[in-house]
């Protein structure tokens, strides 16, 4: 197989995920990640030698859902009783350290794993994604080798991060790497690891940090929200980009070079990139990273008792002996606190939903009429609606602190 085939199959027809893989895994360096009409896209811009690794590694087309599981955890899921994937533990917690904590999304526990990591010596660097200095309104990929960066990176992008293209570059410095990234990110490294063990990659991933994903949204949303829903007369003027500034959900916050800030509410601007899902995303069954060593998401359970809830919560569900062993001896070490909960709450949010649901559905209806659809290794599951519990903050017994928490001063 050539870039060629990867470009008629993936590319042209709507199933690349924008993750990157095919750049990072490419022997020559031929291939690249280029904004086209808006959007990163792989190109070919030099030399392709039919090695067929970046279409054995795309997790665009061909997603071998049955092999990868078996690989991870030595078993098949039952998508009928596993509804979150399998697991070892469902947990809530935040960083420790108030910086961090304060700089994630959630409860910063991604970047509180990686920072440990890296000052107890487990790994070199970890592949994450940043705003682009150059083009604020856009990301690109970092590879983080200390605190400094990992905090740089922290927090949602909302938007494609192709950070499996500077794994190259990771296997050139050599040592371990860790990856942060959302299903596709992981399924493209699991996916390797199943048909080349013995590559080099394969071996040099530590650990995967898995990030829950409703969807990606497409850049042009971005560029949308910020003509349309600031102050600002051209992209030309923007400085800083940010999302999920301030509580539940956040505001975008965007900063123009003559330094004044704009706030689009966080509601208006989660409804409009909710208008811009990523075709392919409309077509992702994993919401929850189930490939993952560790999974990391919003926390949408219940108070925990004697502790604040004003500030960033995450979900943790510990997937693997790798992530349990991470996990606990972070805790140990002073960088995390967690406490015990279940998936409940996640069944009843919108990304379970809409990756098990409408999904699914979509994909259903794209093959009847014969349009390029994913390949899952198995066949396709509607799962059951939970129907017993609300989600609404303000009838949801469970979710009364998210109420106050939104009306709080």
């Amino acid at each position: 197989m050539e870039f060629k085939d990867l470009h008629r199959d993936v590319i042209g027809n709507g199933l690349c995920t924008g993750c990157g893989s095919c750049v990072g895994i490419c022997p020559t360096k031929g291939t690249a990640m280029v904004y086209v009409d808006h959007e990163p896209e792989p190109v070919l811009k030099g030399l392709c030698n039919d090695c067929s690794l970046c279409y054995d590694m795309c997790p665009g087309k061909d997603i071998p859902f049955p092999a990868m599981e078996k690989l991870v955890y030595g078993r098949q899921k039952e998508p009928d009783k596993e509804p979150m994937g399998m697991y070892r533990a469902c947990l809530a917690g935040y960083a420790t350290d108030d910086k961090v904590r304060e700089a994630g999304t959630s409860g910063g526990i991604a970047s509180a794993l990686l920072i440990y990591a890296l000052e107890q010596g487990l790994i070199d660097r970890a592949l994450v994604g940043e705003w682009d200095t150059d083009v604020p309104w856009h990301t690109r990929p970092l590879a983080a080798s200390n605190r400094e960066a990992v905090l740089r990176a922290a927090k949602t992008k909302s938007q494609v991060v192709f950070t499996n293209a500077l794994m190259g570059e990771a296997l050139q410095k050599g040592g371990k790497v860790a990856t942060v990234g959302v299903g596709c990110h992981i399924e493209a490294i699991r996916k390797l690891q199943v048909k080349y063990p013995s590559h080099r990659l394969s071996k040099s991933v530590a650990f995967t940090l898995g990030l829950f994903c409703y969807s990606n949204y497409y850049t042009f949303a971005t560029e949308l929200i910020i003509l349309e829903r600031t102050g600002i007369q051209s992209l030309d003027e923007v400085a800083r980009v940010e999302y999920r500034v301030g509580k539940p959900h956040g505001n975008l916050r965007v900063t123009s070079k003559d330094g004044q800030v704009y706030l689009v509410q966080g509601s208006e601007a989660h409804m409009l990139f909710r208008a811009f899902s990523r075709n392919r995303c409309d077509m992702c069954l994993d919401w929850c990273n189930e490939l993952s060593d560790i999974a990391l998401g919003d926390y949408w359970g219940a108070r925990v008792d004697g502790k604040d809830m004003k500030q960033g919560w995450s979900t943790i569900i510990v997937r693997t002996e790798v992530g349990e062993r991470l996990l606990k001896d972070a805790e140990a070490k002073g960088y995390i606190a967690t406490f015990p909960t279940d998936d409940s709450h996640l069944l009843l949010t919108g990304g379970y939903y809409k990756k098990k649901h409408t999904n699914v559905y979509n994909i259903m209806k794209r093959r009847r009429f014969n349009y390029p659809t994913p390949d899952f290794g198995r066949a396709l599951f509607i799962e059951p609606i939970k129907r017993d519990i609300s989600f609404d903050f303000h009838k949801a017994p469970h979710l009364k602190w998210r109420a106050e928490l939104e009306h709080a001063d």
